[in-house]
């Protein structure tokens, strides 16, 4: 006796159908996920930056040291290219280069893509050993380009004390202390 099987399997148009589906997707999911990719590098970014600062001025206080925030040329003084590496280091005479003998704490790397940037109103970031930013105060900026500017500014005042920009006029970017927008690096 013979018995008929029935073989279940794709039609043509079925497996077309399905393909065409997964490609629509596809189109509209990656660049969805590469802007969400994008933004954490940003956040993550910003979050290292907010504790590279505040690390600076623990440091003054926990060494009761001056200390000095900024990125270092090659003769080891401070420049005003924010977007360098930055260097954060004992600066016992308070003279804002990085002298022999002066002990580097940490060091954040430089901005690699033209997509950020990074801005200070000063050529250093420095508290004295009390933890006081005195006349070294000011906005630091960052702004990243993705699908949608991710900015953040932090602003510093005399005492030393360190806070966070905010966007007041909501147009998705934070304002410096001066109220002008955090910012941002030309497309």
């Amino acid at each position: 006796m013979h018995t008929i099987q029935h073989i279940k399997a794709f039609t043509l148009i079925e497996l077309l159908t399905t393909l065409a589906l997964t490609g629509l997707l596809l189109g509209a999911g990656v660049p969805a996920f590469n802007s969400f990719l994008q933004r954490m590098s940003a956040e993550q970014d910003i979050s290292q930056l907010r504790f590279v600062i505040q690390y600076a001025r623990s440091s003054a206080l926990k060494y009761l040291v001056p200390t000095t925030l900024c990125p270092l040329d090659q003769n080891s003084r401070c420049t005003t290219d924010w977007n360098q590496e930055l260097t954060v280091f004992l600066d016992n005479n308070s003279n804002r280069q990085h002298d022999p003998g002066e002990v580097i704490l940490i060091q954040l790397p430089a901005v690699i893509t033209g997509n950020a940037l990074r801005t200070f109103n000063g050529s250093v970031i420095h508290f004295n050993a009390t933890g006081f930013a005195g006349f070294h105060t000011g906005s630091f900026g960052y702004c990243a380009h993705g699908s949608r500017p991710t900015g953040a500014t932090f602003i510093i005042s005399r005492n030393g004390n360190v806070r966070p920009g905010q966007d007041k006029d909501g147009d998705g970017l934070p304002e410096t202390a001066s109220g002008k927008n955090v910012a941002c690096p030309a497309r």
